[in-house]
């Protein structure tokens, strides 16, 4: 056979399997069933209804709470596979650049059942942060994490949790979430066998205002499963004394903005002299 065409054959033969790979990653389907809750031991463990006691926190139809200590990641789809290990939690912190408001000694424990599960780490960054130029959680979160996370749900993003956080926690300005990519080390996570529930107990109370969202996949039927931002979680339980900023809470009594500031000053100046006058016409 000529080489030229030898070659060009073998050369058509790559770009065919480039193509047809190329396609299959593409394809992980984007089932949003993964719900947050708050926690088995909970009112709303497989995430909000609509209704008493399980009700949103946002217009209506958006957000679920989770404990103060205690959250879970629920598989909500009956027919779904066990999802492969490692499944991962996100967690969304408003105005936090510091890296460390959340690390393995955060947690105290997982399970899924009465089987316990390992918590395999904790990644973040304190530059690769979700702000206004970023499209969504998972995809600042998989390039924190140095992956491919296929074609994830795109409803968690910096407009619909800052409105969201402004809305329910506390109306101040949100330049950014720092993300913190929990892995849980699952082994079994499968709605079809029953153990459709990840509990996740932290080592302290959750800062007010987080975010929580989760991120599965299953290679064999080539399907990732993440959560949408109608089932995403947020930790509200001080939401009413203090609000989070930069990682922690503050109290809630505002300041004045520095802009009355001197307005104030004059006009405290102004009542001083109008006193004074009106001292001297009386004498």
């Amino acid at each position: 056979m000529n080489p030229y065409i030898k070659s060009l054959i073998m050369w058509a033969f790559g770009a065919i399997s480039l193509t047809l790979s190329s396609q299959a990653s593409a394809t992980l389907l984007d089932p949003a069933t993964l719900h947050i809750g708050d926690g088995s031991g909970g009112s709303c463990p497989t995430g909000a209804t609509g209704t008493s006691p399980c009700n949103f926190l946002y217009n209506g139809t958006e957000l679920n709470t989770v404990g103060q200590s205690t959250l879970d990641i629920y598989q909500n789809s009956n027919g779904a596979p066990a999802l492969d290990s490692p499944v991962y939690l996100i967690l969304g912190v408003a105005n936090d650049t510091s890296g460390t408001t959340f690390d393995t000694s955060s947690f105290t424990s997982a399970s899924i059942g009465a089987n316990s599960v390992t918590i395999g780490g904790v990644t973040t960054s304190t530059t690769t942060v979700m702000d206004a130029s970023h499209t969504d959680a998972y995809t600042v979160a998989s390039t924190i994490m140095g992956q491919d996370w296929g074609q994830t749900d795109h409803s968690n993003s910096f407009g619909n949790w800052s409105d969201a956080y402004q809305s329910v926690i506390n109306n101040i300005i949100i330049n950014n979430f720092e993300l913190y990519i929990v892995a849980f080390d699952t082994g079994l996570f499968s709605s079809t066998d029953g153990y459709d529930m990840l509990d996740i107990n932290f080592t302290n109370p959750i800062p007010v205002g987080t975010f929580a969202i989760a991120y599965g996949t299953n290679i064999e039927t080539n399907k990732l499963y993440d959560t949408p931002f109608t089932q995403a979680g947020l930790e509200t339980s001080s939401s009413s004394s203090s609000s989070s900023t930069s990682g922690g809470t503050s109290s809630g009594t505002p300041l004045p903005e520095p802009a009355t500031l001197p307005l104030m000053i004059v006009g405290l100046i102004s009542l001083v002299a109008a006193g004074r006058r009106y001292a001297r016409s009386a004498t």
